[in-house]
């Protein structure tokens, strides 16, 4: 796991959002569904993030490894402690 350094919460743990989740945590914005997603490799974990809906769809649509390229680099790293604020701040659908 990776670290981040927050202005809020120190050294935290990352967690890895879509620009949209990563834009309604640092406005304190509410998305009602969100979904957490794995890449695995056969061995391990290899990525876990959560994405909303339009993100979700886009995932979906990914069929090969240079597309799944392409959709990581719209993927932010979150302060965890943020993260897990914002998941409490209403009551949202997870799947």
């Amino acid at each position: 796991m990776g670290v981040i350094l927050c202005g809020r919460h120190g050294r935290s743990g990352i967690t890895g959002t879509c620009i949209h989740v990563h834009t309604a945590i640092q406005n304190k914005e509410s998305i009602k569904t969100i979904r957490l997603r794995m890449k695995f490799d056969g061995a391990k974990f290899e990525l876990i993030h959560w994405v909303c809906p339009i993100c979700d769809g886009l995932y979906k649509d990914i069929t090969s490894e240079d597309e799944f390229s392409v959709f990581l680099t719209s993927m932010k790293a979150c302060c965890g402690g943020c993260f897990d604020e914002w998941m409490q701040f209403d009551n949202k659908d997870i799947y």
